[in-house]
């Protein structure tokens, strides 16, 4: 076919089986989707962006063979897009698709880049391709055109991203830096390279198109399925670090001055961690500067690079038990912020034509509480633009055994709960019908079964919750544990809308000092 629109549309069924799709131009194959191809009895519609051949010839091959319906498109048109019963309102999720870890994190020109591994042809994990949106105020998005599809080195994995501002890779056009994605080429069976390698892309107008370097890969494979790069600069060594996930629980950490050659560093083993690594330097609320590697599952260690070297303050911590998974921070947000995005993974729940959210953007910041360094995670500030309605009760006394309920109406809520640490007190608070208890006598609160702290100190208790649709956020003792749960990752955390209250029980009388309920605006 003459290519003449931006975009292929194939019948598909989420419950049908994949057919790989091949592009060809020339007789060479440009591109290839795993769809789900169905003509018979399609319940999702898979758009392939096609614009780069506009003009083309362009030819297509299935595997397993069958006729192949389609249709050519210039909009990216989804029926009640946004207003699905369980689309997170507070939260970014793609128009259409799959998506998980986030990706290529870069502020530039007022705009925070959000890139993430998506499926455009499937609520379900395949064809990793970096999908790309983009927000003033880290609330509302912008969906953008994908930025990375599979090519003849792989599916596209996890990456980072950075503004090089110094034009280190001699690419500048203008007054506009160059902005450099990293990210792993996942070899796949039917691809001219077998193993996993660490290659890049950069665009030179501010993010809106990406060129792959020509002479990828820039970090060969080194062992098992190593992944995931995050660059950053270090300003001790005058020179950006990269680190990367190897095999097992074991990282690398890459120097590069030119961001084209990287030398081995050192390695170092998290154990209990794998995948997307994220180090960033961060100043604590000692005013000292500490790096902090942070994995994967949210396990964490701060320390300083003294003499060429990093001298970790202790062991590993964690900050965050739940379905927040794959988090990765800004480098360059304004004001110094540390801001970081998590994918919030679903349980087996999917709608009809996506699955999957991010989490709600926290700032992070370090602490030191007793000579030791602990992550805290909170909200943005930005959160509060989208408080609709605000109730505070103050002195507000649970009586042993009883239930107090509080009506919130039926829009995702974000609220407070502030009290004395009941030493011996069982609360139990039930949102929407989703349930977690604060157990005082173990310190230890319980969601679902996914279980943390509640307090470092045992001196109050200081809880906020996020409610969406399908996912519950809850931070702790200031952000210093974190808890989440979405889409049935561990039990019901789907809001019920029919259950439109908080609901409180105590085991103990109990005065709560302050709860304060704000309902949210949705973002779309």
């Amino acid at each position: 076919m003459l290519v003449k629109s931006k975009y292929l549309v194939f019948p598909a069924n989420k419950n049908g089986t994949k057919k790989r799709v091949d592009f060809l131009v020339d007789g060479k194959r440009v591109l290839y989707m795993n769809i789900r191809l169905d003509n018979i009895n399609p319940d999702f519609e898979a758009y392939v962006d096609v614009s780069k051949y506009i003009g083309m010839e362009l030819e297509f091959t299935v595997t397993p063979e069958m006729p192949l319906n389609y249709e050519e498109r210039d909009e990216y048109i989804v029926k009640g897009v946004y207003s699905e019963a369980y689309r997170p309102q507070v939260h970014f999720s793609p128009k259409s698709g799959w998506n998980n870890d986030p990706n290529g994190l870069f502020y530039l020109n007022g705009k925070y880049h959000l890139f993430y591994q998506h499926n455009p042809c499937d609520p379900m994990w395949e064809n990793m391709s970096w999908g790309h949106a983009v927000s003033n105020d880290l609330m509302h998005w912008d969906n953008k055109d994908i930025a990375l599809f599979p090519d003849e080195f792989g599916t596209m994995y996890s990456g980072s991203a950075m503004v090089d501002t110094d034009n280190l890779l001699g690419k500048q056009e203008g007054d506009i830096p160059t902005v450099v994605l990293y990210y792993t080429a996942a070899a796949q069976a039917h691809t001219e390279r077998k193993k996993y390698s660490q290659c890049m892309a950069y665009s030179v107008d501010g993010g809106e198109t990406f060129t792959k370097y020509e002479n990828n890969p820039v970090i060969d494979h080194i062992v098992g399925g190593n992944r995931d790069p995050k660059i950053v600069y270090s300003p001790e060594l005058k020179c950006y670090l990269l680190a990367l996930y190897l095999d097992g629980d074991d990282y690398a950490i890459f120097k590069t001055d030119d961001l084209v050659n990287f030398k081995e560093w050192f390695r170092f083993t998290a154990k209990g961690e794998n995948e997307c690594p994220d180090i960033f330097r961060i100043k604590a609320d000692d005013g000292k500067y500490k790096w902090v590697f942070i994995g994967a599952h949210d396990v964490y260690i701060s320390g300083e690079i003294i003499d060429g070297e990093f001298v970790p303050d202790g062991g590993f911590k964690k900050l965050h038990n739940g379905s927040w998974y794959a988090s990765q921070t800004y480098s360059d947000a304004p004001d110094k912020r540390r801001i970081r995005i998590e994918w919030m993974r679903w349980g087996g729940f999917m709608e009809k034509n996506f699955s999957q959210q991010m989490g709600i953007p926290t700032e992070i910041t370090l602490k030191n509480i007793n000579n030791e360094y602990y992550l805290s995670a909170l909200p943005v500030k930005e959160l509060e633009a989208l408080y609709k309605t605000e109730d505070i009760y103050k002195a507000l006394t649970l009586e042993e055994n009883s239930k107090t309920q509080i009506n919130v109406g039926t829009d995702p809520i974000y609220y407070e709960i502030k009290a004395d640490y009941k030493e011996d007190g069982i609360l139990k608070i039930n949102n929407f019908g989703m349930n977690f208890t604060l157990n005082f006598k173990d310190n230890e609160i319980n969601l679902n079964g996914i279980k943390s702290k509640i307090s470092l100190n045992r001196e109050k208790l200081n809880i906020k919750v996020l409610v969406d649709r399908a996912s519950i956020e809850i931070f702790l003792d200031g952000g210093i544990y974190c808890v989440t749960n979405a889409g049935t990752f561990s039990g019901n955390s789907l809001m019920d809308r029919n259950l439109p209250y908080i609901e409180l029980e105590s085991n103990k009388e109990i005065t709560l000092d302050e709860i304060k309920i704000n309902t949210l605006k949705g973002i779309w």
